[in-house]
This record gives structure tokens, C-alpha cells and sequence, in this order.
């Protein structure tokens, strides 16, 4: 019996200190996080999922060989619930609606194309995204002269750029035989033509690489290998362990970034990129090149095309103070983990220089195409500028306020352009 008792004694002893470490460890990781510049409700939330039960990942998204990455059928994204398709569907239990991916009779099918905005990061639920907004408004309102009601089809995901929806809707949305599409554009076109080199530390982009194709290029060439991703159960020592030992055993030389540039210089499109990356018109013309490809297959098509140049905080807008702290706080982790190409000021104005040639080249496709009426242009960035509630969720996200006021100005455009004869 005596020994029983030690025994258990001892047990409660490994337990407790164990639950100890683990605690000490959190809060070790906290602190950092603090130390790094994060407010201390972003460093709990950060130190909190990494832990993989409270943020189940896989390694850089799901793959997908065509298109790089898409979402996993009946899994949470955010707020929001990916249906059994792989997309966002939009909170209702209309059978008609809903009906997927044959067109049903009488309905006219939407397909609307965006990054993490687009597919309504922001909103609180399936039924707050721009998509399922959009769909309600043209249904409550819209009148089309041969069809009884408008279906539209969320496929958003994050990262999507012009480059990426070019793909997307050529090898796989045009087969849904839809009547109208939207494209909403321009956060990440900056990002993938004007930040990618910074994050991934070469002299300078791949055309139209996004953040995906680099992480990928190097896992596949060996600069980079897989995570190896930490336990259910007293994660957060692990990581503090490993965090130590790696320090202790592996100083960094260098090595590693020399191998990096390495495997990109015998790249044939890197000294590409590099020459027509000279021009300070690139992003613009990457972007303008990707969109008028996506209009001239619409109008091979018989599709009607609206692109938009996507609105965000720091143009066109007189910002809440609730919107200028999500900003900063976002921004102050993106410095921390990218580097100083990140920090607000420095980020806001490539950001506002490049959206300077968007804007100019939105103008100059809305003005060639003038003679196209089912093939629209828009530029609106300042589709918030008389608004003083909070309408952004963070630096590029819309919250439900300003996925409604979206939805509304696109469905205005929709009435306007499906009136008109073909």
C-alpha cells in the first residue's frame, strides 16, 4: 500500500512540473511575441495556434498542381465554412441556389473571382461575404429579361491574383457555363510583383510568382524543407526546445541564402524578370496584361466581364480608430516575421506608388473597351470615402458593413450591364 502511494505521488510530481513546463514555455513564447512588437491580444492569439489543435494547417495550404493551393472541402476558413465543392457557399438552404455544378433552368449564374477579401475574410459568416450579399441585393431588386433568379458562386481564395483567377476561371469556372463574371483586384498583385522578393530575400521578383510558387520552388529544390510540425500534446515546450537547440547547434552563416540565390539564378526566368522588372511600370503591366486576358476570353466567350481595382484603408477612406489599430497591430507582425520592408510607412507607400499604375492602367482597359458593354472596367478605390463607420477588418479585409456596401455598388453595375442588348 506504502508503495502504491509513492507511486502515485511521484506520477502527481512528473504531472505537475510537466504541466509547469508547459506553462512556463507559453508563457516564454508570449513574452517573445511581446518583445517582437505584437499588442498582447495578437501575441496570445499567435501563441495560442501553435498549437495545431486550435489552428489545423497543412504545410503551406493544400496543393493543388494547376492553380497552387484550394480549400478543403467542409472545413472552417476563418469565419467562414468551405462547402462540400471546395468553396465558400453563401449561408442559405435554397435548393435551387444551391444547385452545383450543373446550371439549373432559369437561374443566372454568377462566378465571382478575389483573394481572401473576395471570398469575404471579414465578414462573420457564410452569409455576410460579398458573394452571398451580392446574390440576395440581385435577387431582391435585379431583373433579367429571360432568367427568374441570380445564383452567384463565391470563388475567392487567398492569395488569388489576376495571374491566378486567369487560370482558374479558364480551366475550370468557364465549364460552369456562367453568364457573368467579377473580379475584384489589386491588393495582391502588389503583393505577388512588389513584396514577394523582399519576403523571400532575392534581388527581385519572379513574373508572376505569388508567395506560394516561391515556397514551393524551394521546398522542391531542397533551400527549404517541410516543417516538422509540433505535438498535440506540450506543444508549446517543444517548440521552446527546439527554439533553443536550434539556436545553440545551428548559427546561421549564411550558407543557406547563398544556396537560396543559387538555385534562383539557374532559373531561366529569373534574369527574365529581372530585365522587364526594370521598368517601373511593371506592376501595372503585369496586372493590365493578366486583366485583359480574362476580358478577351469573356468575350470569346459570350460572358460578360466586370473587373474591379479593389478599395483599401489608406486611400479614399477617413479611417476609424478601430481600423487604424488593426492596421498597425497587423503591420507590426508582418515587420517582425518579413522584415523592415514591412512596417506600415514603409509598406503604405509602394503600396500607394502601385496602385497609382493600377488605377492609370483600370482607366486606360475601361477606356478601350468602351465600345464592349458587357465588358466594364471599374476603378473603386473610393467606394468608402463618405463612409465613417468602420468598414475594413484589418489592413485589406472588409467587415460585414463593407462587404454589404461591395455588394451593393457591384450590383448596381450588374442591373446596369445585363439591361443592355448583346
Amino acid at each position: 500500500m506504502r508503495f502504491f502511494g509513492h507511486v502515485v505521488i511521484n506520477l502527481l510530481v512528473i504531472v505537475t512540473s510537466l504541466i509547469g513546463i508547459e506553462l512556463f514555455s507559453f508563457l516564454y513564447l508570449f513574452v517573445d511575441n511581446l518583445a517582437a512588437g505584437q499588442p498582447v491580444k495578437s501575441a496570445y492569439i499567435s501563441t495560442v495556434k501553435l498549437n495545431p489543435v486550435f489552428s489545423p494547417r497543412l504545410f503551406f495550404g493544400n496543393y493543388d498542381p494547376l492553380h497552387r493551393q484550394y480549400l478543403e472541402p467542409d472545413r472552417k476558413f476563418d469565419s467562414l465554412i468551405v462547402n462540400k465543392w471546395g468553396f465558400i457557399g453563401n449561408g442559405h438552404d435554397d435548393r435551387l441556389l444551391d444547385r452545383f455544378p450543373d446550371k439549373p433552368r432559369g437561374v443566372y449564374r454568377i462566378v465571382l473571382f478575389g483573394g481572401s477579401s473576395g471570398a469575404g475574410v471579414g465578414a462573420s459568416s457564410n452569409a455576410s461575404t460579398i458573394a452571398a450579399q451580392l446574390e440576395k441585393t440581385l435577387n431582391a431588386h435585379a431583373r433579367h429579361p429571360t432568367s427568374s433568379r441570380f445564383q452567384v458562386l463565391n470563388y475567392g481564395i487567398p492569395g488569388s491574383y489576376t495571374f491566378y483567377e486567369l487560370t482558374k476561371y479558364v480551366a475550370e469556372a468557364s465549364y460552369l457555363r456562367p453568364d457573368l463574371v467579377v473580379f475584384l483586384d489589386g491588393w495582391n498583385d502588389f503583393i505577388t510583383h512588389v513584396m514577394e522578393s523582399s519576403r523571400f530575400h532575392v534581388p527581385h521578383g519572379m513574373v508572376n510568382w505569388d508567395y506560394l510558387a516561391h515556397q514551393y520552388f524551394e521546398l522542391l529544390h531542397g533551400v527549404t524543407v517541410a516543417p516538422d510540425p509540433p505535438p498535440h500534446i506540450f506543444t508549446w515546450s517543444y517548440i521552446v526546445a527546439k527554439k533553443l537547440t536550434t539556436h545553440l547547434i545551428a548559427p546561421q552563416d549564411g550558407a543557406a541564402q547563398v544556396n537560396r540565390l543559387k538555385v534562383y539564378e539557374h532559373h531561366p526566368l529569373f534574369d527574365f524578370s529581372a530585365h522587364i522588372m526594370q521598368d517601373a511600370a511593371f506592376p501595372g503591366n503585369v496586372y493590365s496584361t493578366n486583366a485583359e486576358a480574362m476580358a478577351a476570353f469573356s468575350i470569346a466567350k459570350g460572358i460578360t466581364f466586370l473587373h474591379y481595382l479593389q478599395p483599401y484603408p489608406q486611400l479614399g477612406k477617413i479611417l476609424t480608430s478601430a481600423e487604424v489599430t488593426a492596421i498597425e497591430e497587423l503591420h507590426a507582425q508582418y515587420e517582425h516575421t518579413y522584415g523592415p520592408d514591412w512596417a506600415l510607412s514603409v509598406f503604405t507607400r509602394r503600396l500607394n506608388e502601385a496602385y497609382i499604375r493600377f488605377q492609370t492602367v483600370q482607366a486606360e482597359l475601361a477606356e478601350k473597351y468602351k465600345t464592349k458593354p458587357h465588358v466594364k472596367f471599374y476603378d473603386i478605390t473610393n467606394v468608402f470615402s463618405d463612409i465613417r463607420e468602420r468598414t475594413y477588418a484589418d489592413i485589406i479585409h472588409y467587415n460585414d458593413r463593407g462587404q454589404e456596401l461591395l455588394a451593393r455598388r457591384i450590383g448596381s453595375d450588374i442591373q446596369a450591364v445585363i439591361e443592355r442588348p448583346r
